[in-house]
């Protein structure tokens, strides 16, 4: 078996335990990222030949992401904090995010990026719903204890815009890492070569309109924000856990 016959084969048997059945969000999530690092690594240090015959066996291709797949409330309007999160998940996997309406979306990439740009971003926006309500009913209990509910205004708002800022900047911070790691390697523009191929092939089999920047004014809950930056800062970005001091938590299947 080739050195790319073997990394492909690893990377297939990750995504078979994603989706196999009785598989939590968490661990999908979890087997999803460590396929991406190893597709993400093997990219640089595969050889050209390898890395050629390696893409022949990964077209580019769209997946149409509806929140009804994947447990997620729809929406006839875009979720400002959710599409920052599906679309920085996508980038971060050298895929682009085609608005198609609402909160459902056209993926557009290679296979194998695509199907971790979903477990990802579906584990991500499922645990900020989560996360975001159990946090929310604390500071509520709180402020009616201290006799003014109206503090807990725009509190799970503020909460969901900073996460989604906070993953952001973390998943910036992991691509800038590999970058810095390879630095020395020619075959580190094989990354930004993939994203670019993804781009052709939008303008050569799609019509492209341009959307709209969600406009709004940022929610100023202080403790909302605080919460949100600590739960941004707190989930791991693989998919596995959280941690809040010793214990761990996952998100419920």
């Amino acid at each position: 078996m080739s050195p790319k016959e073997k990394t492909i084969n690893k990377i297939r048997k990750l995504m078979k335990k994603a989706e196999a059945e009785g598989c939590t969000q968490a661990e999908a999530a979890a087997f999803a990222a460590k396929a991406a690092e190893i597709a993400a690594r093997e990219a640089i240090e595969m050889s050209d030949i390898e890395w050629t015959e390696q893409k022949s066996g990964r077209p580019i291709g769209k997946y149409f992401f509806d929140p009804r797949d994947h447990d997620l409330k729809p929406s006839k309007v875009r979720i400002k904090w959710q599409e920052s999160i599906i679309h920085q998940v996508a980038l971060s996997q050298n895929c682009k995010l085609v608005l198609m309406g609402g909160n459902s979306y056209d993926i557009i990439g290679r296979s194998g990026n695509i199907e971790i740009v979903v477990f990802l971003a579906t584990y991500l926006s499922r645990y900020a719903i989560e996360m975001s309500q159990v946090d929310y009913v604390r500071e509520f209990n709180r402020c009616k204890k201290a006799g003014d509910v109206s503090a807990a205004r725009g509190f799970k708002a503020a909460w969901l815009q900073t996460f989604a800022e906070t993953i952001h900047s973390r998943l910036l911070k992991m691509r800038k890492a590999i970058e810095l790691e390879y630095a020395s390697n020619t075959a580190l523009v094989r990354l930004t070569d993939e994203a670019q191929e993804v781009q052709d092939w939008m303008n050569e089999n799609m019509i492209l309109g341009r959307s709209k920047a969600l406009a709004g004014r940022s929610s100023g809950n202080v403790n909302g924000r605080a919460a949100g930056r600590q739960a941004g800062s707190r989930v791991d970005i693989t998919g596995r856990a959280t941690t809040n001091g010793s214990s761990n938590k996952q998100l419920n299947s």
